[in-house]
């Protein structure tokens, strides 16, 4: 999931309790992102720092914060279906994957849970830093803390990164574009309520996506693509070799010659 991140002038850092000040001070400094003040309603999102970073949006009947828990029954429940979808989409277990569009990292977390070693990616400042608290806090169980083991998580352009890259230093390249709003959205319903709100430019979205896919073209064998079940294709310029589908979303496998 990628996209055109709000501005700094529409987000503040929330915290409630004065034991969370140091951190919230921190990451005011790290994000460009200023304290909210009470005073002051004019910001239409909030990253409360608590035992969690969640992002929530502030307004009267919003829907509750969103933050990631890798323990989750949803995720454990993606990671037995993944098996069969996602693991067989990337080349199965074992495979050296680059998420390119990491999102809330849940993706990424699936493979590197199924044996796969993972970089994933995230241009979003914010969303990195609900992933980066997410897996700190999975660090202390065992289970878990094994897992992301083989999974590195970093914020930055991964059209850039891949330029860089020598052919073929993953076996795969993994593209989720951010699904249009829609009722059988791959998203849970507030996720994707969020999620919609704070990516405010669509087109800028796309055309990362596309440049992504472009520069993977040139340097990955393979390239998995997630779409919405009856979405088109990301690309016109390539022809979709396999696609694995499920009840919602499906996975578009591009073979190259690299």
């Amino acid at each position: 999931m990628s996209g055109s991140f709000c501005l700094s002038s529409e987000i503040a850092i929330f915290y409630k309790n004065e034991k969370y000040l140091s951190r919230a001070q921190a990451l005011s400094q790290k994000l460009g992102i200023p304290l909210f003040n009470e005073s002051e309603k004019k910001f239409p999102f909030l990253l409360r720092v608590a035992e969690d970073i969640s992002l929530e949006l502030n307004e009267k009947g919003g829907p509750g914060p969103l933050s990631i828990d890798y323990s989750s029954g949803a995720i454990n429940f993606r990671r037995m279906t993944g098996k069969q979808l996602l693991l067989k989409s990337v080349g199965g277990a074992g495979k050296r994957v680059f998420d390119s569009t990491a999102g809330l990292g849940r993706d990424a977390f699936v493979l590197a849970s199924l044996g796969c070693n993972v970089r994933a990616m995230e241009k979003s400042t914010v969303l990195g830093e609900l992933v980066m608290d997410a897996l700190e806090r999975s660090k202390p169980d065992k289970r878990l803390g094994k897992i992301i083991t083989r999974l590195e998580f970093s914020v930055g352009e991964s059209s850039g990164f891949i330029k860089n890259l020598a052919v073929n230093s993953f076996d795969t390249l993994y593209i989720d574009p951010m699904f249009p709003e829609s009722k059988k959205s791959a998203l849970p319903k507030k996720e994707m309520f969020i999620l919609q709100r704070f990516f405010a430019n669509k087109a800028s979205s796309d055309n990362d996506v596309q440049k992504i896919f472009d520069e993977g073209s040139k340097k990955f064998k393979r390239i998995v693509v997630k779409r919405p079940l009856n979405g088109p294709p990301l690309s016109d310029k390539a022809k979709v070799k396999v696609q694995f589908k499920g009840s919602s979303t499906r996975f578009d496998v591009y073979v190259f010659e690299n």
